[in-house]
């Protein structure tokens, strides 16, 4: 089941996904983190970021924290394919903190990326990425290529060109 999931989130088949994630129950199968992870990516690359952050909510609240850290890079992955920024930052800071989860380089990147994709609409989003930049190297993070280039795309399209 959790690799047919895996294949519809490669073919952005987000109902097939949730529609074997409920039917694990049917089969006498406890859905898991691996389970929910891979409806919440199907929903989260086929566009669904919302109903991929009420999946990824499920999980944690069923499982408790034993893969939070994956399941959460995916919901801060989903809010940066909405321009939920300000929500990928919440999940990034509170939600982890809460839950004793150190943010790794993908967490920081998936931040980058919604504050990306929300730039050029006001409210100095570029200061944010660039603080989520220095946040990451301060955790001995190394940045790499997605870094770069989301935290420079992200003031470029704030036409903020001078760091």
């Amino acid at each position: 089941f959790n690799q047919a999931m895996t294949a519809c989130a490669a073919g952005r088949q987000w109902a097939w996904a949730l529609q074997l994630l409920r039917q694990l129950p049917c089969q006498q199968l406890a859905p898991d983190e691996v389970s929910f992870g891979a409806a919440a990516n199907a929903c989260e690359q086929s566009g669904e970021w919302e109903r991929s952050l009420a999946l990824v909510h499920e999980a944690l609240a069923l499982n408790g924290d034993a893969q939070g850290i994956i399941l959460l890079n995916i919901a801060i992955s989903a809010c940066a394919r909405g321009s939920a920024w300000v929500l990928a930052l919440t999940l990034l800071s509170d939600e982890m903190s809460q839950r004793e989860l150190v943010p790794d380089l993908f967490s920081f990147n998936a931040a980058l990326t919604a504050c990306c994709a929300a730039a050029g609409k006001g409210d100095q989003i570029w200061s944010q990425a660039l603080a989520l930049f220095a946040a990451a190297e301060l955790r001995s993070l190394s940045p790499d290529a997605a870094t770069y280039t989301a935290s420079v795309r992200a003031c470029a399209s704030s036409l903020q060109w001078q760091w």
